[in-house]
């Protein structure tokens, strides 16, 4: 919500979301001129464990322009997600 409102998170504040959930994708059209590449290469400095691709020949729209590469990526991404979440509760269970 803060970020909607100030358009800014402080690089501590992105580290921590990053290290609260599984799986952070973030993903950027070259030719975006809404919110721009570098903005996201930025997110992708504050957390470096996150996912990070740059779509050729797209605008801020990905979605609509290719919907259903959009789709199967996001399918991938939630799926890397649970997985993810699904090992660590595992790990948790036979390490308590």
């Amino acid at each position: 919500m803060a970020a909607t409102m100030t358009h800014y998170v402080s690089p501590n504040r992105l580290r921590t979301i990053a290290a609260s959930v599984p799986k952070v994708y973030i993903m950027t059209g070259d030719e975006d001129h809404l919110v721009r590449p570098e903005n996201s290469y930025h997110l992708k400095s504050c957390m470096p464990e996150a996912e990070f691709e740059v779509w050729e020949n797209f605008g801020h729209s990905v979605f609509a322009q290719h919907p259903k590469r959009f789709g199967e990526k996001m399918a991938q991404v939630m799926q890397d997600g649970w997985n993810l979440r699904e090992t660590s509760l595992q790990a948790q269970r036979t390490a308590g």
